[in-house]
Parts: structure tokens; sequence; C-alpha cells
């Protein structure tokens, strides 16, 4: 999905003179997929060599880690993943804003 929020790059605590341009960024969101063959293999490797899933527990990190490209597909912003009190809320107002609807 496209990014419309503004990325800036810290020097330190305080300070920045550098931003990575939206065009340049996509968010993603779950779930993602791939082939159950490919990823055994991957979890293996990333085990072995001690990389991607160590310092991370998302699987496309992994694969980006492990020299794999990965390929985007359209997605939605109201896919969203009950995680947090704000997901749980975003989820509550949907709900509410499908009841108000039918009632029309």
């Amino acid at each position: 999905m496209p990014y419309y929020k503004q990325i800036f790059v810290i020097d330190n605590d305080i300070s920045t003179l550098k931003y990575i341009p939206r065009e340049m960024l996509r968010r993603v969101a779950t779930p993602q997929a791939y082939k159950y063959g490919k990823l055994d293999r991957a979890y293996h490797e990333a085990f072995e060599k001690e990389i991607g899933i160590y310092g991370s527990s998302y699987t496309n990190t992994m694969m980006v880690e492990l020299g794999e490209r990965l390929y985007f597909a359209a997605g939605s912003d109201k896919n969203i993943k009950l995680t947090t009190k704000d997901d749980l809320e975003l989820f509550k107002g949907y709900i509410k804003a499908g009841l108000n609807n039918e009632s029309d």
C-alpha cells in the first residue's frame, strides 16, 4: 500500500538532514503469502546462518535478508490486524459504521 507520512533519517536524537521520499516506500500488511517449501527452506537457512529471524519476527524481513525478492499485491487499510488497543477501537468503529449503514 502507498505510504503517505513523512519519514526522516535521524542524525542524532534531536535533528536530521535527510528524508526518504514517500514515492520510494510501500507499507506491507498481513497476510503475506509464501509457498510452504520455500518458506521452510528459508527458515532453516536463517537459523543456520543466524540471520533474518533472529533480529525480527517478520518473515518478510527474513526473506529480504536472505536475498529473496518480494513482490507487492494491492492492499487495503480496512485489512486490520487486532494487535493494539487502537486497532480494537478502529475495529469497533468499522462495526458501528456497518450497523449504522444497515438501518439506512
